[in-house]
């Protein structure tokens, strides 16, 4: 089964200090423009939720939540994952996946790699069971970040990437 839908694919990092009311608004914004499409969002939003693994909610993690109801979103992570964040005492499960409904029938796969990194971060493994035939991409520049390293550590590792594709 092919889809006939675009899929886009956002990628939204916000620090613990952001005001989430903000975020989530700018994240409502772009869903919005995209009703027509289906939705892979990969987020780190700061936000506790024992629905996404952490022992007690917080205020910023109820809000994600009330959120991902609120946009007839699917979270994809797992109770039983790994944490996607480690650090010295610290085991966290900042990393959120959401999804449309509509990619649930290609059976989306998410899990936490156990690999060694260079950062304090795990890998994530995602995937679904869908043939593409063609790419277009788009960028959202979302107000909140303003995080200058990434691109230029992208740039360098672009061409490793893309053979390991």
């Amino acid at each position: 089964m092919q889809s006939t839908h675009p899929i886009t694919l956002i990628s939204a990092y916000y620090t613990p200090y952001s005001n989430i009311q903000y975020i989530l608004q700018d994240l409502r914004g772009i869903l919005s423009l995209l009703q027509k499409e289906s939705i892979f969002i990969d987020s780190d939003l700061k936000g506790h939720n024992t629905v996404w693994g952490y022992k007690s909610n917080d205020t910023r993690g109820e809000n994600i939540m009330k959120f991902i109801l609120a946009t007839d979103l699917c979270l994809l992570n797992t109770l039983d994952s790994l944490a996607t964040f480690l650090r010295h005492s610290s085991v966290d499960w900042p990393d959120l996946t959401l999804c449309s409904h509509f990619l649930l029938q290609y059976a989306p796969h998410w899990e936490v790699l156990d690999d060694l990194t260079n950062r304090d971060y795990r890998y994530i493994l995602r995937s679904i069971d869908n043939p593409i035939e063609n790419y277009h991409y788009i960028g959202y520049k979302i107000l909140y970040g303003n995080h200058h390293k990434f691109p230029k550590t992208l740039q360098i590792n672009t061409q490793s990437i893309e053979n390991e594709i």
